[in-house]
């Protein structure tokens, strides 16, 4: 009687469990389905084997999640709230963590609704590239914010942009610098025989003499302008809001005592008359940076 019971004692978890899976000399044989059957807090942890798409399949209480090849299908659409990476690749090697490839769209695109749509970091090397044989390598989009935002921390360029068939950038509307710009190896926007980076600069001067005797000259207050790292060229340009008596078209007028933050501006009679003016005249002030 006692090796009855316990062969009747061994033999009732294995028949239990062969309600839900059947083991096998070399394995456990998973129920295998045709179509996914509901799945429920009742099912949930329940496993099968769909025959049809050849995929492993659990039930997580609300849906069946595939188990094959780490549950991906494509396309693959997941949601999810949580304060972790959703997605995580680690490549240690010198490949790639991520690689995407579109014929005739964007082959990754980033989106979101308050920080930046795509996050690029390296210790090395860039942290974004964009290459494209036809559209566009990056494209940046925002309705709020920045579309494209670069930092970099060394003294590398934080945006490096190479185009040896063309235009490098396309800038279509207003582009604000807060520091320095720099051209052509350092020679800036106002082209120099120098590397010295040149910068411009301009105002308008209010004029005036009084009755100023032929061959007479009269000096002018001290003309005030933006720092320059060195002594700049100051050029008079065209007369606005002019009144005048005699050949006043004949006084000329020259940049004196000039420094880089201001100079002053003599007033000479070359006519054959006396002349009494008044008016604001332009000044274009070029020096290096």
């Amino acid at each position: 009687m006692k090796k009855l019971f316990l062969l009747i004692s061994f033999a009732a978890p294995l028949w239990s469990l062969a309600q839900s899976a059947t083991i096998l000399p070399d394995g456990i044989g998973i129920p295998k389905v045709t179509a996914l059957p509901t799945c429920n807090t009742v099912e949930k942890g329940k496993q099968v084997f769909h025959s049809t798409t050849n995929k492993m399949y659990f039930c997580n209480g609300t849906n069946w999640q595939e188990m094959t090849g780490g549950g991906f299908t494509i396309p693959y659409i997941k949601t999810d709230n949580s304060a972790e990476n959703l997605l995580y690749l680690e490549n240690t090697g010198v490949g790639r963590a991520i690689y995407g490839k579109s014929v005739t769209h964007t082959a990754v695109r980033g989106e979101s609704i308050s920080g930046p749509g795509i996050g690029g970091s390296s210790d090395s090397q860039n942290g974004v590239v964009g290459i494209s044989n036809s559209g566009s390598g990056i494209y940046g989009y925002s309705a709020y914010g920045n579309a494209g935002y670069f930092q970099s921390d060394s003294t590398q360029p934080a945006l490096y942009v190479v185009n040896d068939k063309g235009a490098a950038a396309y800038f279509q509307g207003n582009v604000k610098i807060i520091k320095e710009l720099t051209v052509d190896n350092n020679k800036g926007i106002v082209r120099s025989n120098t590397s010295t980076q040149q910068k411009v600069v301009r105002l308008t001067a209010g004029l005036g003499v009084n009755n100023l005797a032929v061959g007479a000259f009269k000096d002018s207050g001290n003309l005030n302008y933006e720092d320059f790292g060195g002594t700049p060229t100051v050029t008079i340009g065209q007369v606005i809001n002019e009144s005048s008596t005699g050949e006043w078209f004949k006084v000329m007028i020259i940049p004196i005592n000039v420094t880089p933050t201001e100079c002053q501006l003599r007033i000479v009679n070359l006519s054959s008359n006396a002349v009494t003016m008044a008016g604001n005249w332009h000044i274009l002030v070029v020096g290096p940076e």
